[in-house]
Parts: structure tokens; sequence; C-alpha cells
């Protein structure tokens, strides 16, 4: 027996609900493959669009790309000609994003994830 709720209409979610959230489970069950809508789960599809709810900045993504380089944020900033501080928060809002630990930790997810090359 389970408890989530299978054969979710997400046509009618998708009227119903105009949010990215259900513009997001549609287009997902949509690019399910070899999923018919009646066994695509809604928590399934919330965990398949996760990622994509919140996407990094270009300047997130550069920050996490010189850090992955062996950039301080120091030398960062210099480059990108912003400040410090500004490095920081940028790095602390994409850990945010990808659910990292750490700096570490958000290198290795990026690279893992395709974010940066």
């Amino acid at each position: 027996m389970t408890t989530i709720l299978e054969a979710v209409p997400f046509e009618a979610i998708a009227e119903a609900r105009n949010d990215a959230l259900a513009r997001e489970l549609y287009r997902t069950w949509r690019r399910s493959k070899g999923l018919p809508p009646e066994t695509m789960t809604a928590k399934r599809a919330c965990k398949r669009t996760r990622r994509s709810l919140a996407p990094l900045t270009n300047r997130e993504r550069d920050c996490v790309a010189w850090a992955a380089e062996g950039k301080t944020e120091w030398e960062t900033a210099a480059i990108l000609g912003i400040a410090p501080k500004t490095v920081e928060s940028h790095l602390i809002a994409a850990r945010r994003k990808l659910n990292a630990a750490n700096k570490v930790h958000l290198i290795a997810k990026a690279l893992r994830l395709g974010i940066i090359d």
C-alpha cells in the first residue's frame, strides 16, 4: 500500500495551478521515458525537477568555475571586477542551490552535473 497519489492528471494540475512547479511537473511527465502517466508519481516527478527549479546564475557559475581553477575569492573578485564579498555571496548562493556542504562539495557537484567544465 502506498501513500503517494498515483495517476495524477498533470494537465489538470498545470491548468489549476498556474505556477512554475506545476509546469515543471507537466514537462517532466511529458519527458519521462518508458513511464506511462498512470505510473508517474508526484513524488518522483518532484525529485526529477528539484535540480531545475533553481538554476545557477551566470555570475554564480563564473565564481564556481574560478573556484574550481583554484582561485581564492579575492583573486576571483579581481578577475571578474567585483568585490570579494560579492564573490563570497555568489558561492554561498550556489552552495545553497546545489545543496552542497562546502566549496569542494560545490565544485564536485557542479562538475558532475555539467554546470562547469
